[in-house]
């Protein structure tokens, strides 16, 4: 599995995934009606440049501590 992460990096460097991942997120969401999209995660600095908006922490099922972010569609 992880090699078959890597191999995906390497593909598509540069063509910036993520980001692409997350606009088709928000396009499925906003064709559903909805106004804004949650998402947790242990990453920093990665959504607030994506527009998303840093709104408190939370806590997972196993009591692990995640950032909570928030987008306005």
């Amino acid at each position: 599995m992880l090699q078959e992460a890597v191999q995906y990096f390497w593909k598509h460097w540069g063509q910036n995934p993520g980001g692409q991942l997350q606009n088709h997120a928000l396009s499925e969401v906003k064709a559903k009606g909805y106004n804004k999209l949650y998402l947790c995660t242990d990453l920093t600095d990665y959504y607030e440049k994506n527009n998303w908006a840093y709104i408190g922490k939370g806590y997972l099922l196993d009591d692990e501590e995640t950032r909570i972010y928030e987008y306005q569609i």
